[in-house]
This record gives structure tokens, sequence and C-alpha cells, in this order.
């Protein structure tokens, strides 16, 4: 399959990336903003409940069609690194909430 990523709307997106995308899930408007999402993308991402799962359901597709990608293995690596981040970001917030209770009563 030749690379049409960045075509817009008419392009084939590969059967690999028919799948949910935990980076587009976790990050929100952040990832759209990251991947450079049209402005109804971002819009989208910022619906309270049903963003997020939007995001996760279509969000290879939309940034393949959206993003130009030099091949299908620099998306996949791409939205990993972004994966990993959100999932840090999420890790650290959840270990610092109950440390910052836990210090106030302390103090």
């Amino acid at each position: 399959m030749e690379n049409t990523s960045g075509s817009g709307d008419s392009a084939a997106v590969p059967p690999e990336l028919q799948r949910w995308n935990w980076a587009a899930f976790l990050g929100g408007f952040l990832w759209a903003l990251e991947n450079r999402m049209p402005r109804e993308i971002l819009l989208v991402s910022c619906i309270p409940f049903y963003g997020p799962f939007a995001c996760g359901k279509r969000g290879y597709e939309w940034t393949w069609k959206h993003q130009g990608w030099i091949n299908l293995d620099h998306l996949l690596q791409n939205q990993k690194k972004q994966r990993n981040y959100f999932l840090a970001v999420y890790g650290l917030t959840l270990l610092s909430v109950p440390l910052l209770f836990l210090l106030d009563f302390l103090l």
C-alpha cells in the first residue's frame, strides 16, 4: 500500500490502524494539538466523556489522514511515545494526590 498520509479525508487508511489509540484517549485535547488536528477534531476532543472515546476510537485514522508520516512505523512509534508520556503524567498525578493529602494531614 502506498503512503497516503497527510492527504486529508481522501487518504486511504491502512488496516493496521483500525484499532484503539491509547495516546488519543489519554491525551484528548493535548493529543489533538500535538498532532495538528483540524479545528473540528480539536472541538470534538474537548467534549466531556464523549471526546476521549471518540479520539481513542478514531485517533489513528485522524492522525494518518491529517498529518504526513514517513511510513506506518513512524506513526506507530510516535503514538507509542505519546501514550507513554500521557501514562507518566497520569501516574504522577495519581501518586501526588495521596501524597498531598498525607502532607496536609501531617502539617
